[in-house]
């Protein structure tokens, strides 16, 4: 999946912010690529 990388650095800056749901959406990022 060519987004896994932006996904992935914007969930750094969404992780930050939202400890739980960075996480869930890291977790959703890795399984869709």
């Amino acid at each position: 999946m060519r987004a896994a990388a932006p996904i992935v650095l914007l969930d750094e800056v969404t992780s930050a912010v939202d400890p739980v749901n960075g996480t869930a959406v890291w977790n959703m990022s890795m399984t869709a690529g």
